[in-house]
């Protein structure tokens, strides 16, 4: 290459990678996105563009490298520069050190391939051989029926049992009189209020029912519930749901915010146990108390 090409060449460099930078653009970004190697690219730049690889592919590059910064317009002059380069020889030698080492199907070994032929064989004669083992085997015979008159089918050698002849009758003792009037008595204990004539009798006192605790939400509020039995509930009530239980042992009962809350206890409401974002926790018994801890 001539002292002229080298300068043409230079200043070709020059004016690119100015534009580059103004363009806030780094070489090893362009690398990235031309798939071009960080050394071809510095080569372009300083116009040694005898370091690049054979003329066809130098082009391409340099093409690539323009296009990338938005300056085909200096393509024209770059290609005059290009038709000034002697060719290059050794053009295998290039593209073999440029292009990247290829990934191919290796050949497997024949040993490898007989053996594996082998095996097959061998399993499929022994699942064969495994087979006629059993076909072999004969199922058992079952004895031969006998005819009876009277179209009942007996295998020879069952024998039949004789029919008894005589029916036998269970007998009860009689029902015994005093376990008679102890019956008597225990329905006498009962009610008989539906009988008429006992329309006015007063029914037995029935037990006192289990105070209901509902809890209806106003907004969200995580509960914990703790009842005396052992048993515990915890979930996230939101706005318009609603929890109801039975107090039946000491239950204490925690609210994530009171004020998101209304309680109906013992079939009454209750006054508000705190305010909106307040953790409350209450105690209630069955006999219909209920405090705050």
């Amino acid at each position: 290459m001539t002292e002229e090409e080298t300068r043409n060449a230079v200043q070709l460099g020059e004016e690119a990678g100015g534009r580059r930078r103004k363009k806030g653009l780094k070489l090893s970004e362009i690398s990235e996105r031309t798939k071009i190697r960080l050394p071809f690219l510095e080569a372009i730049e300083e116009g040694s563009l005898q370091e690049l690889p054979q003329s066809i592919y130098a082009r391409g590059f340099v093409k690539a490298y323009l296009e990338a910064i938005d300056s085909l317009d200096l393509w024209s002059e770059y290609e005059q520069v290009f038709r000034s380069l002697p060719k290059k020889e050794g053009l295998t030698e290039s593209l073999v050190q440029y292009m990247p080492p290829q990934k191919g199907f290796q050949k497997v070994s024949k040993a490898w391939m007989f053996l594996f032929l082998f095996l097959a064989i061998g399993i499929s004669l022994y699942l064969i051989w495994q087979q006629k083992d059993l076909m072999s085997v004969k199922p058992p015979t079952l004895p031969a029926e006998e005819v009876i008159p009277g179209d009942v089918a007996v295998s020879s050698g069952e024998v039949l049992p004789d029919i008894a002849t005589d029916i036998a009758v269970e007998n009860h003792p009689a029902p015994d009189a005093g376990a008679l009037r102890e019956d008597t008595q225990e329905l006498g204990r009962e009610d008989t209020s539906w009988l008429p004539g006992h329309e006015n009798e007063t029914p037995a006192e029935k037990p006192a029912t289990v105070g209901m605790l509902t809890i209806r939400a106003k907004g969200p509020c995580w509960i914990g519930v703790n009842r005396g039995d052992g048993g515990k509930v915890q979930k996230t009530l939101y706005a318009g749901d609603s929890y109801e239980t039975s107090i039946d042992s000491r239950t204490t009962i925690r609210f994530g915010s009171a004020g998101a809350v209304s309680l109906t206890w013992g079939g009454r409401e209750v006054e508000p146990i705190g305010r909106m974002g307040e953790v409350v926790t209450i105690e209630l018994l069955p006999d219909g108390s209920m405090k705050r801890l």
